[in-house]
C-alpha cells in the first residue's frame, strides 16, 4: 500500500520488521522479494508517489571537484527513483544493460584498491534473475547468441578486440507502482525524507530512523533491519549524519572510509576510425541500435580481457557511430564541450578558451555540422566511424562525498562531492585506443585518428550519474564499509543495497548489477535475519 507521510499523525512511532530507505531500483527489488505473510516490510521514500522536480531539488549539494553535473540533476526522487530518469531517453531504448565481466570481480595489478570479496560466478544464477525482473530479452550478450543479426563483428583478431552486446531496455521501475500500491504486504512510506539513523549507545545496532515530512511533520521508525537502498550519494550522506544519541559522527565509519571511492563511468570521444575500404561503413550495422528477435540490441567494441590485464588496463568500451567526417572535427566536439562545461560545476574557466580557438580552426565544418542539425537536414553521407569510449573510473580514496557547508531544506548539510577521475584513468584510455587502433590496422580495416590523449585541451569527461563505490564492500573491514553479505561491518541490523557498495565499477551500465545484489542480499536477509520471524 501507499501511505502519504503527510497524512500521518506528528510524532507518529512506526514498527516494522525491515524498514528500505529509498523506493528505487534497489529498494524496490528488495521489497517485491521480501514481502511476505507475517512480515512487516516498509519502504521510506522522500519523492512522492511521482515524479515532482520540487522534491529533486531536495539532492541539491556541492562539487568541488571535477567539473560535474548538479547533484540533483543527477538523480531522481519518486517511486522508481534514478530509473526515472529514462522517461527522458526514446521510449524504446531507455536504459543500457549488461553484466559486468569476470575480469571486473578481479584483483588487477594496474587498478588499485580493485577486487570484488567474491567472483563473478557468485551472482550468475541473480543476474539471470535480474533479466526477467527488468523485462529484458534472453540472457543473452554475445553476438554468437544472436545468429539471426545481420550485420557481423568487425573481422578484428579476437586475441585483440572482442565484440560484446548491450541490450537496450524501455522499462523504469516505476512500472511497479500498482504492485507496490496493491501489495498488502508492503508499506510504502511517500513523501518522508530519512533524517538520519540513530543507534544504541555502542552504536552497534540501529534503533529507528528520524524521519521529516515536506510539511513539518516528524516520524519514527523503528525495525529489526534496515537496508539503506538511497543511491550512492544519499547512502554515504546517511551514514554520515547518523551515530548514536546526541552523537551524530557517523555510523560505519570507524576507518574513515564512508563516502570515500566515489566513482563514475568516463565517457567522452575516444576518436576516429578512418576506413581503408567504404564497404566498412556499411559493416557497422552490428553496432547501431536495433531490434533483434524482439530485444533491442546494440553492438560495442572492447578490448579482449588478457589484453586488459596484461597492459593493466581499466576495462572500458567504445560505442561505434557511422558520422559524415564534417561531424567529427575537434571544433564541433568543442562546440559540445563548451554546452557541456557551462553546465558544470566548479566551471572550467582555463578550458573555454582553447575549445573556442579548435571551434574558430573547423569553422567551415562547425557551421556545416551546426545548421544541418538545426535545420534538420539529412545527414551528409557517413564516411567515417566516430568512436565514443565509456570506461571505468579505477578506485581513489580521494575521491569523495562529504558532508558540505550548505543547508537543505530540512535544516541538514547537504552532500559535497570532490570526483577526481585521475591521469593515470585518461592515460589508461588513451592506451586503450592505440591498442584499438593496432588492431584496425593489422586487418587493414583503417586507422585511428585524432585519439583521446592527444587533444588540447582534454576531453572533458563526462560522468553518466552512475554514482559507485561510496560504502564499497571488502572482507576487510579496514579496507570496506560493508562486507560480503552487504551488512555494515560494525552494525549488526543495517545492510546496503545499490552500486554505492560496488568496489570496481567496470564499464557496464550498473542497474543489471544493481539488481542482481539486491536479489543477492534479499536472499541473505531471508537467511540471516529471517529464520526467527513470524509466519502464517
Amino acid at each position: 500500500m501507499l501511505i502519504d507521510g503527510r497524512s500521518l499523525p506528528d510524532s507518529e512511532q512506526i514498527e516494522t520488521d525491515l524498514c528500505i530507505v529509498g523506493c528505487g531500483v534497489a529498494g524496490i527489488t528488495l521489497a517485491r522479494e521480501l514481502a511476505a505473510p507475517g512480515l512487516r516490510v516498509t519502504v521510506l521514500e522522500s519523492g512522492g508517489p511521482v515524479r515532482d522536480p520540487r522534491a529533486d531539488r531536495f539532492g541539491a549539494g556541492e562539487s568541488v571537484g571535477a567539473p560535474y553535473l548538479g547533484l540533483d540533476k543527477t538523480r531522481a526522487r519518486g517511486i522508481g527513483g534514478s530509473s526515472l530518469h529514462w522517461e527522458y531517453g526514446p521510449s524504446e531504448e531507455r536504459w543500457t544493460a549488461r553484466p559486468l565481466d569476470a575480469l571486473d570481480f578481479e584483483a588487477r595489478p594496474g587498478v588499485p584498491d580493485s577486487g570484488w570479496p567474491f567472483d563473478a560466478s557468485a551472482l550468475d544464477a541473480y543476474y539471470r534473475r535480474a533479466q526477467e525482473i527488468s523485462r529484458l530479452g534472453p540472457f543473452a550478450y554475445s553476438p554468437a547468441d544472436w545468429p539471426s543479426v545481420p550485420n557481423r563483428p568487425f573481422p578484428l583478431a579476437e586475441t585483440d578486440v572482442v565484440t560484446n552486446l548491450v541490450q537496450l531496455g524501455n522499462q523504469t521501475y516505476e512500472d511497479y507502482r500498482g504492485e507496490l500500491t496493491d501489495s498488502a504486504a508492503i508499506r510504502v512510506i511517500h513523501d518522508a525524507t530519512v533524517l538520519k539513523l540513530v543507534a544504541d549507545p555502542q552504536a552497534s545496532t540501529v534503533t529507528h530512523a528520524d524521519v521529516a515530512t515536506t510539511d513539518g511533520r516528524h516520524l519514527t521508525i523503528a525495525a529489526r533491519r534496515f537496508v539503506l537502498a538511497a543511491g550512492g550519494l544519499e547512502n554515504a550522506r546517511i551514514l554520515l549524519l547518523s551515530g548514536r544519541p546526541h552523537e551524530m559522527s557517523g555510523l560505519g565509519n570507524e576507518h574513515d572510509l564512508v563516502g570515500r571511492y566515489f566513482m563514475e563511468r568516463l565517457t567522452g570521444r575516444a576518436g576516429v576510425v578512418l576506413p581503408a575500404d567504404r564497404a566498412l561503413i556499411a559493416h557497422a550495422g552490428l553496432y547501431d541500435s536495433q531490434v533483434v528477435d524482439g530485444t533491442r540490441i546494440q553492438g560495442v567494441l572492447s578490448l579482449a580481457p588478457d589484453l586488459v590485464r596484461e597492459h593493466e588496463l581499466r576495462n572500458a568500451m567504445f560505442w561505434v557511430h557511422a558520422r559524415p567526417r564534417a561531424f567529427t572535427v575537434p571544433g564541433v566536439g568543442s562546440v559540445m564541450s563548451i554546452y557541456r562545461i557551462a553546465r558544470r560545476h566548479p566551471l572550467d574557466r582555463q578550458a573555454i578558451p582553447a575549445h573556442v580557438l579548435r571551434v574558430a580552426r573547423d569553422l567551415p565544418d562547425v557551421t556545416r555540422t551546426l545548421a544541418n542539425l538545426a535545420l534538420r537536414r539529412p545527414e551528409p553521407a557517413h564516411d567515417v566511424l566516430q568512436l565514443g569510449v565509456q570506461a571505468e573510473q579505477a578506485p581513489h580514496r580521494d575521491s569523495r562525498v562529504v558532508l558540505g557547508e550548505r543547508r537543505d531544506p530540512f535544516d541538514q548539510p547537504v552532500a559535497r562531492l570532490d570526483w577526481r577521475p585521475s591521469d593515470a584513468d585518461r592515460d589508461s584510455i588513451a592506451r586503450s585506443v592505440d591498442l584499438l587502433d593496432g588492431a584496425f590496422r593489422r586487418a587493414t580495416l583503417g586507422r585511428i585518428v585524432e585519439k583521446i590523449g592527444r587533444e588540447v585541451p582534454p576531453t572533458l569527461f563526462l560522468g553518466n550519474s552512475h554514482h559507485m563505490g561510496t560504502t564499497r564492500m571488502d572482507s576487510d573491514p579496514a579496507r570496506g564499509v560493508v562486507d560480503p553479505a552487504s551488512r555494515v561491518h560494525s552494525m549488526s541490523n543495517l545492510y546496503i543495497a545499490g552500486s554505492s557498495v560496488f568496489p570496481t565499477s567496470g564499464f557496464a551500465n550498473p542497474t543489471l548489477t544493481i539488481v542482481a545484489l539486491a536479489l543477492r542480499l534479499a536472499d541473505e536477509l531471508r537467511a540471516a535475519a529471517w529464520g526467527d520471524a513470524p509466519t502464517s
